[in-house]
């Protein structure tokens, strides 16, 4: 996948709102909990679903991060098998580029959290659980790529 494909992926997941449909599955009615947070979404949808709504918004942010760098990782080693003698230029590449990008597909990941497409543009979220996943998925990323 080229790059822009992947901060798209990022954008979209990103700003699904699962804390609203979780509390719309179970109550119809999300107006009154958007404006109050992770404690509405708690009284509304109980434990297990705050727990789940957690889960989702983690994964959020590990799956972009972790298939940029996946995705890139690939490309290099169509790059190193394509040209064997700038193999090491092709690995170069990867700890340049595969960083920077996996982490700016990350922050829109956040970005699109706190103000998702879906809900145009109002502010939703606050983006911890979603910045964890990050974190997971560049240290997953990181032990990808040097395994």
């Amino acid at each position: 996948m080229k790059i822009a494909q992947m901060l798209a992926l990022a954008m979209l997941l990103g700003s699904i709102p699962f804390g609203h449909i979780a509390v719309y599955i179970r109550t119809r009615d999300s107006s009154e909990v958007s404006s109050r947070g992770i404690a509405a979404i708690r009284d509304a949808v109980g434990w297990p679903g705050l727990i789940a709504v957690v889960i989702l918004n983690i994964a959020k942010g590990f799956v972009p991060v972790f298939l940029t760098t996946v995705a890139l990782y690939k490309t290099v080693q169509a790059c190193a098998i394509k040209y064997p003698q700038g193999g090491y230029e092709c690995m170069i590449l990867l700890s340049r580029e595969s960083i920077p990008i996996a982490l700016l597909a990350g922050a829109i990941a956040v970005l699109s959290h706190c103000f998702p497409y879906w809900l145009m543009f109002r502010p939703s979220g606050k983006g911890g659980s979603v910045a964890i996943g990050v974190g997971l998925g560049l240290v997953a990323a990181l032990m990808f790529k040097y395994i």
